[in-house]
């Protein structure tokens, strides 16, 4: 039987004396950070009870802007103990999309792929021993021909010690776009490369996402069907789950109902502790834009969507959520609890036409941003929780988890990118970690609701105070509606505003860097309407 689930966010009931008592021991922090390259995020990180291991892409300053990647080594609280970069390869670059880093037999590995002068690209496989050294980098070229461009996306180590890496294949020659997926000795030596499913419509991409070895050994593939770029309205967009044996060989497949807009970013997928199989995914409804004349677009909602292991529909779960107004929610990694719950990680998009003064400096037409998205789910798909994180950097942000792991104490590690289109000299693209509590916070007490705080209208909780290097700022409003004009803003002890920026939404932890100012106490206060509902002292240390 197939359920379909349009669910709003529930909130865990706790004593806030628990919460104190529990929550507040954990670490939490969030850091905006550099790896060593003007522009930067990071793809994945490793977590373990000593420190994370994380590996991004970042792009050279210097004409012609070559893409390199790195390694970092980062303590529990954040901070970068050490960096290897590796940007330097003759005629070609390297870079990661939405892979996936992992260890297995005492060193890491990730996909990637070579971006040559000329564009084409081939997939690639690293090794990292635990300092961050490439033990090996080895490149695969598709058996199509060099006229190839051919992205590797993400990849496993199976049980008998063979990889496997999934990649999107177009063939510049006959223009056709597929998912394949590749086969590597434990040496790194290329096995096979196959297209499991060759015949797509002409008029559809057939692209990669993800991968997953199940427990009898067969290889399950996330991939999507869309249309080629330039087609602007009657959208298709399918998902598509692919279970191949050993030898690449086609088992079974399932795809989503024809008719029905799915989509998503990145359909991170995973084998449950039931056997089932779940990933990452988006629904989405087809939206009439009168400003571009006969252009639609797409509105999407992220969600999660759960197969038995014979590949029938079980579940799909979705955000049937108003706010904010125009939808853009996506979820790119999930991952499984002992207890068999899900959590997952992605991005959120809020958006509103602006009137107010520090929006129009910017010359803007619109108001949006791109909240980093943190969403936990029970075994069944009910929804028990959502986190929202606002990096406030400029009027214009773009914040994205792309993974997520969870911590030795309980909590969670996410990692992305933190990104400020007005910064001065640009670029403003920087990396991104997250730490937070078993309940998502990074504020404590964040999933204390409204009911239980008896609250007459607003409740808003700052952490840590004093701060060195950012405030986080949690902000819940007794209807839990979309504020146009309500405000956070900085003062010091004259008067003087430091920052306004927007508080558009409720329920979500704004960060604002204060590391520019100066040792002291400062005001921050909460404005709604031009009338200063809330103002609490904060003191900055250095």
């Amino acid at each position: 039987m197939i359920i379909i689930k349009f669910v709003r966010y529930l909130t865990s009931s706790f004593l806030i004396v628990f919460v104190v008592n529990i929550s507040v021991a954990q670490t939490r922090f969030n850091n905006r950070v550099n790896f060593g390259f003007p522009a930067q995020y990071i793809t994945s990180v490793v977590a373990t009870d000593s420190c994370y291991y994380v590996t991004g892409t970042g792009v050279l300053s210097v004409s012609p802007y070559k893409e390199g990647i790195f390694f970092a080594i980062v303590d529990l609280f954040g901070e970068v103990n050490s960096i290897k970069t590796y940007d330097s390869f003759p005629g070609k670059s390297i870079e990661y999309a939405n892979n996936k880093m992992f260890f297995s037999k005492g060193y890491f590995y990730c996909s990637a792929y070579f971006i040559y002068s000329d564009q084409i690209r081939k997939p690639a496989l690293i090794k990292f021993n635990t300092n961050g050294d490439t033990v090996f980098i080895r490149e695969y070229p598709s058996e199509l021909g060099y006229e190839t461009w051919h992205n590797a996306l993400d990849g496993i180590r199976s049980q008998d010690g063979n990889f496997y890496l999934t990649c999107n294949i177009f063939n510049q020659t006959t223009q056709n776009y597929n998912a394949d997926i590749i086969k590597i000795d434990s040496a790194g030596k290329q096995i096979w490369s196959r297209i499991p499913l060759p015949n797509v419509p002409d008029n559809l991409l057939h692209l990669a996402s993800s991968l997953v070895e199940l427990n009898d050994g067969s290889i399950i593939l996330s991939t999507k069907l869309i249309q080629f770029a330039g087609v602007h309205s009657n959208f298709v967009r399918r998902n598509q789950i692919i279970k191949i044996d050993t030898g690449g060989n086609l088992l079974n497949y399932w795809t989503s109902p024809v008719g029905e807009l799915w989509v998503g970013d990145h359909n991170d997928i995973l084998q449950t502790q039931d056997g089932g199989i779940v990933f990452t995914m988006a629904r989405a409804t087809e939206e009439f834009d009168d400003s571009l004349a006969s252009w639609h677009y797409l509105n999407r909602y992220g969600g999660i969507c759960k197969l038995s292991n014979d590949l029938s529909e079980q579940w799909m779960v979705t955000y049937d959520d108003k706010n904010p107004y125009e939808m853009n929610h996506y979820l790119n990694r999930v991952i499984e609890l002992d207890d068999g719950s899900l959590v997952a990680a992605g991005n959120h998009f809020e958006s509103y036409q602006p009137d107010s003064v520090y929006l129009e400096d910017y010359e803007l037409w619109d108001y949006w941003n791109y909240n980093g998205w943190l969403v936990k789910f029970s075994a069944e798909g009910d929804s028990i929780w959502s986190r929202q994180y606002h990096y406030v950097i400029s009027p214009l942000d773009e914040h994205f988890i792309t993974d997520i792991e969870e911590t030795e104490d309980g909590g969670f590690i996410m990692c992305g990118q933190a990104g400020d289109m007005f910064h001065k000299p640009p670029p403003g693209q920087q990396g991104w970690l997250l730490k937070t509590d078993e309940y998502g916070c990074i504020v404590p007490g964040c999933q204390v609701s409204v009911e239980e705080r008896e609250i007459e209208d607003n409740y808003l909780n700052i952490y840590p105070n004093p701060a060195k290097d950012y405030l986080n700022i949690f902000l819940q409003r007794k209807n839990n509606d979309p504020v146009k004009d309500a405000k956070g803003r900085l003062i010091d002890l004259n008067g003087n505003i430091l920052i306004e920026f927007s508080m558009l939404q409720s329920d979500l932890t704004y960060i604002l860097p204060v590391d520019i100012y100066p040792s002291g106490m400062y005001i921050f206060q909460y404005i709604h309407h031009n009338e200063i509902i809330s103002s609490q002292k904060v003191l900055i240390v250095k």
